[in-house]
């Protein structure tokens, strides 16, 4: 579960052995994923993909969380997004050494 609801674990077979290690040490800050999601992605919404802007607090209530997918160096963190972004969904990547690296519509 993540942020309450039932996601995809996928993990790349190269990342097996250090799977356990890595996602231990980024889901330290997963608490923190929602809220850089909506400081990076909210202004480019509200600017260039909604009619009429949204707030932070609603944003983050269309955030979901759809998969989480571990390879041999980062985590990514999957998101639908209620079609905030029309079709697309958000993906956040957390490196190894635990950072949160970035946000990209995908």
């Amino acid at each position: 579960k993540l942020y309450g609801r039932t996601v995809s674990l996928l993990v790349d077979e190269d990342a097996i052995a250090g799977a356990s290690a890595l996602f231990a040490k980024t889901s330290l800050r997963f608490a923190e994923v929602p809220k850089f999601i909506a400081k990076k992605m909210l202004r480019l919404a509200n600017e260039t993909w909604l009619d009429k802007p949204i707030s932070e607090n609603e944003f983050l209530r269309r955030l979901k969380p759809t998969e989480v997918r571990v390879d041999s160096k980062s985590v990514c963190l999957d998101f639908s997004c209620g079609e905030i972004f029309g079709d697309h969904g958000l993906v956040v990547k957390l490196t190894g050494r635990g950072g949160i690296r970035d946000v990209q519509l995908q």
